[in-house]
C-alpha cells in the first residue's frame, strides 16, 4: 500500500525546510508506516505486545508531526471541527 501523494505545494514546502527530517521522502515513509499500523485489527492493537502498539504507531505518529510543525502556516491543515 502506497500512502496518498503529497500536495505539490506541500512537497514544495517541505524541500523548502531544507531538512532532512521533514523531507517529501521521510513523509512518505512516515504516511506508510502509519497507513500499516491502522491496517492493524482492534484486537491485534489491543494486544499487550504488539510493536505497532509499542513503538511502530508512536514513532510513525511523531514523524508526522515534526512536518507539521515546520510546514509554514498556509501548508499545514486546518484544525477540523470535532
Amino acid at each position: 500500500m502506497f500512502p496518498p501523494a503529497l500536495p505539490r505545494a506541500v512537497t514544495i514546502d517541505l524541500d523548502r525546510t531544507g531538512r532532512s527530517d521533514v523531507s517529501p521522502q521521510f513523509v512518505a515513509r512516515a504516511l506508510d508506516q502509519w497507513a500499516r499500523v491502522c491496517q492493524q485489527s482492534r484486537r491485534e492493537l489491543a494486544n499487550t505486545g504488539n510493536d505497532y502498539t509499542i513503538y511502530l504507531g508512536p514513532d510513525a505518529r511523531d514523524d508526522l508531526q515534526r512536518p507539521l510543525d515546520a510546514l509554514p502556516r498556509r501548508s499545514a491543515p486546518a484544525p477540523q471541527p470535532h
